[in-house]
């Protein structure tokens, strides 16, 4: 379930690291990385629609599952057709 929550710190940066931005819950300081280009789009102040994982205690922002499921099929797909006795088939074919 996506919570809105106030940023009090942000820690963006335009080299490859990986960029922060940090919010306050429950009296503790959560530290939730993001992508550069999504970093600068919240400063601080302002809020950020995060899912809190009660179990192992963390904050993330859902996002790039479409991206991640486009990333699968496609390496689903490379596999089978490696894996497909080509030689076979098209002997039978012919």
């Amino acid at each position: 379930m996506l919570k809105s929550y106030t940023i009090i710190e942000q820690g963006c940066r335009n080299s490859k690291g990986s960029s922060s931005v940090h919010i306050k819950y429950n009296d503790k300081i959560y530290y939730i990385r993001l992508a550069n280009k999504e970093c600068s789009k919240y400063p601080v102040g302002s809020e950020v629609k995060l899912s809190y994982n009660e179990q192992f205690d963390y904050f993330y922002k859902p996002d790039g599952l479409k991206r991640d499921r486009n990333r699968l099929l496609f390496l689903a797909i490379i596999f089978i057709l490696s894996i497909t006795p080509w030689k076979k088939i098209i002997k039978i074919k012919v």
